[in-house]
């Protein structure tokens, strides 16, 4: 009977010492949008600042500027929000890659090339390899200066995590793939056919989501995905913007040959015969990563576009080419079907390529809150 207490003490004793279970960490979570620095990207940025901070989503929001040290002496926002701000790639001369062999220069392609739509890779990668933020961040949030939140989105719960990039299907991308696009850029067969593999899958997303090549518009990444696709997305997006002729029928001066049989629409209703589609900054995600996979999730309208003082009218001038609207796809404004082969993907492909060369732009003002 009177060992019995001491029995009951060393229990205790043992349950009181114990090291307690660990409690499960919130995933650190970080929005960004990239945007130039002018009157018209400063209104759609507060629009941004203001719904983020009105839907309660987690972690903090920066924007990313495209602004050169002489455009930033006569820019008048830099204050507006939180803002990480790199150099334009919108007005750099981006080099066409000569292919090993190449005698010369085919008919139709373009020595150099300098486009807005660069800074959509180039915000990115910038912001993942200079920003202090990017150091201490799991999950990256990547919209556009005119989406708006409406609630708050949880990676986890979307099935955000390495390998798995979280997006939405893009309709008119499926035209380029259907048509063979991915083919003319992608370095395997393999490759080609990964990122073709679902463009006919009609059926709905399941509980763990969809996996789609035509992904775009908003983009949830897991942080160590974006740092390697994000150098890659800007090399291909030069590697279709300056060869043209891979996709559009071009007769060459020199051999006479057709570049292609004919031509390959990309699904942009707006690009002239011979000249780079807008959307190449889209199709250019599926070509950098389509190794990985990409779900389409039920987003319950967390995300809407077309900031501004007539969000109805905008809504109604979507682009024909846009998906059907649906309870789990967020309303887009795109008064032109503007996103291209460059947006198109999304996914996370792996290639042998090397990242696209680059030099860091630091300028004296290159974070501020």
């Amino acid at each position: 009977m009177g060992r019995r207490p001491t029995r009951l003490l060393l229990l205790s004793l043992s349950a009181a010492t114990a090291a307690p279970l660990p409690e499960p960490q919130e995933p650190r979570v970080w929005t960004v949008f990239c945007a130039e620095c002018t009157n018209n990207f400063d209104y759609k940025s507060i629009g941004v600042y203001w719904s983020h901070r009105l839907s309660g989503m987690p972690g903090g929001v920066t924007r990313l500027l495209a602004c050169d040290e002489e455009q930033l002496k006569r820019y008048k926002g830099l204050n507006l929000g939180n803002t990480f701000v790199h150099r334009n790639y919108g007005r750099i001369q981006h080099k066409r890659r000569v292919p090993e062999g190449e005698t010369h220069p085919p008919t139709g392609s373009r020595a150099q090339d300098s486009s807005p739509s660069y800074n959509k890779p180039g915000s990115i990668m910038e912001w993942v390899m200079h920003s202090e933020e990017a150091k201490s961040t799991d999950y990256v949030l990547y919209i556009d200066a005119d989406m708006l939140l409406r609630k708050p989105l949880d990676p986890i719960a979307m099935g955000v995590k390495k390998g798995v990039v979280v997006s939405e299907h893009v309709g008119y991308l499926d035209t380029g793939i259907r048509n063979g696009l991915p083919a003319q850029f992608l370095p395997s067969v393999e490759a080609v056919q990964y990122a073709g593999a679902d463009v006919n899958n009609y059926n709905p997303p399941g509980p763990d989501g969809k996996r789609h090549a035509a992904g775009g518009w908003y983009m949830f990444f897991h942080i160590d995905d974006i740092r390697t696709i994000a150098p890659r997305w800007l090399h291909y997006e030069i590697e279709v913007r300056t060869n043209p002729q891979k996709y559009w029928s071009i007769k060459d001066e020199h051999s006479g040959q057709l570049s292609v049989p004919a031509d390959i629409l990309t699904g942009d209703a707006y690009v002239g015969h011979g000249s780079a589609p807008w959307i190449s900054e889209m199709c250019l995600r599926l070509c950098c990563s389509s190794a990985r996979r990409e779900r389409r999730p039920s987003t319950s309208n967390a995300l809407r576009t077309g900031t501004g003082t007539s969000l109805r009218r905008r809504r109604r001038s979507c682009a024909t080419s846009s998906p059907k609207a649906s309870s789990s796809t967020p309303t887009r404004w795109a008064p032109r079907a503007q996103r291209s082969a460059s947006q198109s993907c999304a996914h996370s492909q792996h290639v042998e390529d090397g990242p696209h060369a680059h030099t860091p732009f630091r300028p004296s003002l290159a974070h501020t809150s």
